[in-house]
């Protein structure tokens, strides 16, 4: 956790070797020393699901979108708002992400075709690596009516704690006794009593 944002929100940084940064946000995290990645996590999430329709355009309400290569996991957000429209009016507000995983299923933003927009992309794995097409296609999307956007105040969190154990005069192995790996994270199945279990570690 990097600091409190507001009440009950919080920026958290993204560990670099993440599978989420990949392409423009990996290019991005790179190209400098020092970049680290991040993102907003919530105490309770809120969303907001906005429809246009009978005409009415993204555009009339939002007045942009934001890309922040820093955040892979929820790269969007809500720039500003030009008028009141479906999107305050199911509780969203300036700063709100946006959900791309649910973009990538609406039919009109998938059937945009222009110059710059390159092929439409169907995981946010393809965003990273059209960064700049996709946000071409966000101010597209402004041009559109009849489409649904979901629009978050955050992401949802799990607090894990963390124990740093040191061993001395005894191995490793004299007290974790089994460990397995599960989608590269190592979790302890059998263990005795020792240093990590005086610090709180448990299997």
């Amino acid at each position: 956790v990097m600091g409190k944002v507001s009440e009950g929100s919080f920026k958290v940084r993204i560990d670099s070797d993440e599978a989420e940064i990949c392409g423009g946000f990996r290019k991005w995290l790179e190209e400098k020393a020092q970049r680290f990645s991040s993102c907003l996590v919530v105490d309770e999430q809120k969303v907001a699901e906005a429809s246009y329709t009978d005409g009415v355009k993204v555009g009339s309400e939002i007045a942009g979108f934001t890309l922040d290569p820093s955040n892979p996991l929820a790269p969007v957000t809500v720039k500003g708002f030009s008028s009141n429209g479906p999107a305050q009016k199911a509780g969203a507000l300036v700063g709100w992400a946006l959900d791309v995983v649910a973009l990538l299923r609406e039919e009109k933003f998938v059937a945009l075709e222009g110059e710059g927009l390159g092929d439409p992309p169907s995981t946010l794995e393809q965003v990273a690596h059209h960064l700049d097409e996709f946000e071409r296609r966000l101010e597209a999307l402004r041009n559109l009516s009849d489409v649904k956007l979901v629009l978050m105040n955050g992401l949802e969190f799990n607090m894990l704690h963390q124990s740093c154990v040191s061993y001395t005069g005894q191995k490793v192995n004299d007290e974790i006794k089994r460990v397995k790996v599960d989608g590269g994270v190592m979790i302890v199945e059998h263990m005795l009593t020792g240093p990590a279990h005086e610090a709180g570690v448990r299997k």
